[in-house]
C-alpha cells in the first residue's frame, strides 16, 4: 500500500465521523437499527476503520524526518528520569 492507500484510510475514518452523526443522518439510520442497533453498527465500523489505518500505516513508506544521533537516546533518558 502507498501514502494514497493510508490517506483514504484516514479520510475514510473522518468521514465515517462527521457524517453518521449528523441529526438528520443518524435519525435515519436509528430509525432503522434503533439507537442501539446504531450504536453497534458505529463501533464496528469505528473498529474496523482503525484497524485499517493501522495496516495502511505499516505498510506505507518509511520516510525520516530526521536521522537519530547519539545524544537524542541520553537526552531521552534523562527527561525519561527527571519526570519521574
Amino acid at each position: 500500500m502507498s501514502w494514497l492507500g493510508f490517506s483514504f484510510a484516514v479520510l475514510s475514518f473522518f468521514v465515517l465521523h462527521a457524517v453518521p452523526v449528523q441529526p438528520p443522518v443518524k435519525a435515519w439510520i436509528s430509525a432503522r437499527f434503533t439507537a442501539r442497533g446504531f450504536a453497534l453498527l458505529y463501533s464496528a465500523i469505528s473498529t474496523l476503520k482503525v484497524v485499517w489505518i493501522l495496516v495502511a500505516a505499516a505498510q506505507a513508506p518509511y520516510v525520516a524526518l530526521w536521522t537519530q544521533m547519539v545524544w537524542h537516546k541520553l537526552l531521552a533518558l534523562i527527561l525519561m528520569y527527571v519526570s519521574f
